[in-house]
């Protein structure tokens, strides 16, 4: 399945660009998962597409856990 958005004014390419695929990727989960604000999302890891699952999670209203077994992306 394919996808399409639009590039805001001011943005370039080389800064949509991450976006699109890793961002499609976290959206893509968050929509089939179809969690209702306040409700509780794991990301687990904190990596490429983690990072976005994390901000993606929390704009939607989402109860957003990150979950890593990396020291140093720890907050404790």
């Amino acid at each position: 399945m394919g996808g399409c958005a639009i590039i805001p004014d001011g943005a370039s390419y080389e800064e949509a660009a991450p976006i699109f695929c890793a961002g499609y990727t976290v959206m893509s989960g968050l929509r089939n998962g179809d969690p209702k604000p306040g409700e509780r999302v794991a990301v687990l890891g904190v990596g490429g597409l983690g990072h976005l699952g994390v901000q993606f999670s929390k704009a939607l209203g989402l109860k957003t856990f990150a979950i890593t077994g990396q020291a140093d992306k720890r907050l404790e």
